[in-house]
C-alpha cells in the first residue's frame, strides 16, 4: 500500500482500518505518556492528538516507494563504464571516497555499491497497520522477552500484507562445543509515527535543561596482545562449520582480497554482478586465515582451503558485528544526517582520539555492508566507538542503529535529498529519525537546533521514547552553541558553550557547515565522558577529505589558483555550502571566483526548480563566472546573468578545454556535482594539466 492511501478503499465517511487503528494506539500511547516518569521535566503535557498521528493527506506523488533488486547508489546514478576486473574492494562499498576509478578497477557498477539495497530479505515492510492493532510492550515485558530470547534474528519473512509484524525466523539449532558469544537480544516496539501514512503536525516546547550524563564505568584495560578475534569465537558467534581451518588468531575482517592481509578472515560476500567466492581461493593462498563461504557454494571450491561454512555469509558479516557490539564496553555514537556525516564521523574520530582507544570506519562503510564490517572490525579493547549510519529509502538505518545501539544519536541536518524516493523533506526527516528507535536505555539524542526539520526530529524522538534530547547550532539559543565565529585563511576559530562549559577551538578547514558539524562532535564527546578540552584541540588538525572541501594549490605557468574540491555528491543544502565556501575563500589580486557545478541527482519531480534555484546562492557567493554541467543545471544557467556565464555543457568532460584556457592566476575554482555527473574525472584534470603546488594541510 502507498503512503498516503491508508483508508482510500472505505465508504465516504466512514473510518477506514487505519484510522480505527490509529485511534486506538493513539489512546493506549496517550495513557503510556501520561503514565510514564511523572514528574520528569521533559514535555510535561505531550500528548499526541489524532492529528499529530495522521497528519494530512499526502501530496501527489508521494506514492509507494518500493526497492528494485538493485538498488541506486545514494546520491548517485549507474555507471556508465564496464568494470573490468572483478572483485570487491572496500571503497567500492563506501558511500564515500568512491571514485570513477576505483568502479574501473571492479567489476562492479554503481548500482552494486548502493547503500539503498533492498533489505526485504532480512527486514520487513513499512505498512504494518495490523502490527499497529496489537497494544506495545511494555518496557519491563521488552525486556523480560530480551531475557528469554537469545537472539534477535536479522532475518524475518517479509510480510504478505500490510499489517505483518516482526515476526522472527527460528534460530538454528546451536553446535554444542563451543559456547556461542552471548548477543542479547534487542526488542522495539515501533510508533506509529514511522509509519503513519502521513507526517504529524507538531511543534516543540523549548528544550529543558540536559546535561551530559555522568560516565560511571570502569576503564577498559587495553589488551595489545588479543587479536581481533578468537577462532572459536567467530565460529560461536556466526554458527559455522570449519573446514581445514586451524589459526587460533584472527587478525582481521576483510572483503577484499586484493588487500588482505594475513591472519585475516575473508568475507565472500555474494551481489548483483560480483560473487566473493569465485576470490575466495585467491584470498586463502594470499595468507587469509580462512575464507567465510556459503555452505551451497563450498564444495565448488578448492578442496585445500580454509573455510568457515555458513548458510550466508553477509549474515555471518552481521553475526560477526553483533556479537562484537555485545562483548564490548566502548560508549558508541551513530551519525546520520542528508548531508555532513562524512565530516562530522571524521572530527569525531579525530576528538575522542584524544580521550581513549577510538574505532571508525575507515571510509564510509555507513550501508548495509559497510557498519556491520565496521563493528566486526571493532576491537574488544575499544574505549569509544564512532559509526556512520546512512540510507536513502525508509527503514534502511533501523536494523543497522539496532546493531551499533548508540548511547549518542546525532542527526545533522534533513535537506532535500532523495526527493525522488521520498516525495517530501518531512518524509526524509521520519526516515532519519529511525536511528532514535536503536539508541540505548538513557542514551541522549543530539539534534540540529538551526534545522527546519528540528519540530519533527523532536517529536519523533519523543514517539520513540527518548526521555533526554540536546540540541547543536549556530543562530539559535541551543545546549551546544557557536557564539562567535572567525573564520581565517583554511580554518575557522568559535567560541561558544558546550553544556554548561565555556571552550574556545579551532577547526582546521573552512566553512559555517563545519562549524555546526563540530559542535554536534563536542556535544557528543561530553556526553560520552570525552575529554573535552582536549578534543577541542584536536579538531585544529581536521581537514575536509578529498570530494568533500579539499584545497589544493594549482601551479599556473605565471603564478598559481586554489582548487575547492567538492565534487564527491550534491544536492540542493550541500551545494549552497559549497558556494558560501566559495565566498569564505579569499581571492589573490586579479583573482576571480569561479563555480563548476554539476547537476543533483535524486530529487525527483522538482529537480528542475531546485537547479534554477540556485541562483539565489550563486550570487551571494560572489562568483565571476559558473560554469554548468548536465541537462538538470541546464534550468540555473537559464537564469543566470550573462556576465556570470562561463559555459555550458552536456557532460563535465566537456568543461575541461574551456576551463583550463580561462583558468588564471589568482582564481579560485570550486567543482561540485553529483556523483553521476562525474564531476571527480574533471578534478584529477586539472590536477594533471596543472600540477598540485601544495595539497592545502597547512
Amino acid at each position: 500500500m502507498a503512503d498516503g492511501d491508508a483508508g482510500d478503499a472505505a465508504a465516504p465517511g466512514a473510518p477506514s482500518m487505519a484510522d480505527l487503528l490509529a485511534k486506538e494506539l493513539l489512546a493506549r500511547h496517550n495513557d503510556d505518556l501520561a503514565d510514564a516518569a511523572p514528574g520528569e521535566p521533559d514535555f510535561p503535557e505531550f500528548l499526541l492528538s489524532e492529528e499529530d498521528l495522521l497528519g494530512e493527506p499526502a501530496e501527489a506523488g508521494d506514492g509507494e516507494t518500493t526497492l528494485d533488486a538493485e538498488g541506486e547508489l545514494q546520491d548517485g546514478e549507474p555507471a556508465e563504464e564496464e568494470p573490468a576486473e572483478p572483485d570487491l574492494t572496500e571503497d567500492d562499498l563506501a558511500e564515500d571516497d568512491l571514485t570513477e576509478a576505483d568502479l574501473a578497477e571492479a567489476d562492479l557498477t554503481e548500482d552494486d555499491l548502493a547503500e539503498d539495497e533492498p533489505f526485504a530479505d532480512w527486514w520487513p515492510p513499512h505498512d504494518l497497520p495490523d502490527a499497529l492493532a496489537a497494544e506495545p510492550a511494555a518496557p519491563d515485558e521488552v525486556e523480560e522477552a530480551a531475557a528469554s530470547e537469545p537472539d534477535l534474528p536479522a532475518e524475518a519473512e517479509e510480510a504478505e500484507e500490510a499489517g505483518a509484524a516482526l515476526e522472527a525466523e527460528p534460530e538454528p539449532e546451536p553446535e554444542p562445543e563451543p559456547e556461542p558469544v552471548p548477543v542479547p537480544a534487542r526488542a522495539v516496539a515501533v510508533h506509529p509515527a514511522f509509519v503513519a501514512p502521513a507526517v504529524p503536525v507538531f511543534t516543540a516546547p523549548a528544550a529543558q535543561t540536559v546535561k551530559p550524563m555522568p560516565v560511571d564505568r570502569e576503564p577498559v584495560e587495553a589488551e595489545p596482545d588479543r587479536p581481533l578475534w578468537y577462532l572459536e569465537e567467530m565460529v560461536a558467534a556466526t554458527g559455522g562449520e570449519l573446514r581445514g581451518a586451524d589459526s587460533p588468531h584472527i587478525t582481521g575482517v576483510s572483503i577484499d582480497s586484493r588487500s588482505i592481509a594475513p591472519g585475516e578472515a575473508f568475507v565472500a560476500i555474494a551481489g548483483e554482478r560480483f560473487d566473493g567466492h569465485d576470490f575466495a581461493a585467491k584470498a586463502c593462498e594470499a595468507g587469509a586465515a580462512l575464507a567465510i563461504v556459503a555452505r551451497e557454494r563450498v564444495d565448488a571450491l578448492p578442496p585445500q582451503g580454509r573455510y568457515l561454512v555458513v548458510e550466508d555469509p553477509l549474515e555471518a558479516l552481521r553475526d560477526l558485528g553483533r556479537a562484537a557490539r555485545a562483548r564490548s564496553r566502548a560508549r558508541i555514537v551513530a551519525v546520520t544526517g542528508s548531508v555532513g556525516k562524512t565530516s562530522t564521523k571524521d572530527m569525531l574520530k579525530l576528538a575522542l582520539d584524544a580521550s581513549g582507544r577510538t574505532h571508525a570506519p575507515v571510509a564510509s562503510f555507513n550501508n548495509h555492508w559497510g557498519v556491520p564490517l565496521t563493528l566486526a572490525r571493532m576491537p574488544a579493547d575499544t574505549e569509544f566507538g564512532v559509526f556512520e549510519i546512512g540510507m536513502n529509502h525508509p527503514g534502511e538505518i533501523t536494523p543497522l542503529v539496532q546493531m551499533v545501539r548508540p548511547h549518542v544519536a546525532v542527526i545533522t541536518t534533513v535537506e532535500k535529498v532523495h526527493l525522488e524516493f521520498f516525495g517530501s523533506v518531512e518524509r526524509i526527516a521520519q526516515a532519519k529519525g529511525e536511528i532514535f528507535l536503536g539508541l540505548e536505555p538513557g542514551g541522549l539524542a543530539l539534534l540540529n537546533r538551526d534545522n527546519d526539520q528540528f519540530d519533527l526530529l523532536t517529536y519523533l524522538a519523543k514517539a520513540a521514547g527518548v526521555r533526554r534530547i540536546a540540541t547543536f547550532g549556530r543562530l539559535g539559543p541551543a545546549h551546544v552553541q557557536a557564539e562567535r565565529i572567525s573564520a581565517q585563511t583554511g580554518c575557522t576559530s568559535i567560541s561558544g558553550h558546550v553544556f554548561d562549559q565555556q571552550i574556545t577551538y579551532k577547526v582546521g578547514a573552512p566553512g559555517t557547515h563545519l562549524v555546526t558539524n563540530s559542535l554536534a562532535v563536542l556535544g557528543a564527546v561530553a556526553e560520552l565522558g570525552g575529554d573535552l578540552a582536549r578534543a577541542g584541540m584536536a579538531l585544529a588538525a581536521f581537514r575536509a577529505p578529498k570530494g568533500r572541501g579539499q584545497q589544493a594549490l594549482l601551479r599556473l605557468p605565471s603564478g598559481r589558483a586554489t582548487l575547492i574540491d567538492e565534487s564527491y555528491n550534491a544536492n540542493p543544502a550541500s551545494m549552497r555550502a559549497a558556494l558560501h565556501l566559495l565566498k569564505e575563500t579569499p581571492i589573490e589580486r586579479n583573482g576571480r571566483r569561479i563555480a563548476v557545478i554539476g547537476d543533483m541527482l535524486e530529487l525527483g519531480e522538482a529537480e528542475l526548480r531546485l537547479h534554477a534555484a540556485l541562483s539565489a546562492a550563486v550570487a551571494e557567493s560572489g562568483a565571476d563566472l559558473v560554469y554548468c554541467a548536465g541537462p538538470r543545471m541546464h534550468a540555473l544557467w537559464d537564469v543566470l546573468p550573462k556576465h556570470q556565464r562561463g559555459a555550458y555543457s552536456e557532460e563535465a568532460a566537456g568543461l575541461k578545454p574551456l576551463i583550463v584556457e580561462d583558468i588564471r592566476p589568482g582564481d579560485v575554482i570550486m567543482i561540485k556535482g553529483s556523483l553521476g555527473t562525474r564531476m571527480g574525472p574533471l578534478v584529477e584534470a586539472l590536477k594533471r594539466e596543472f600540477p598540485v603546488e601544495d595539497d592545502g594541510a597547512e
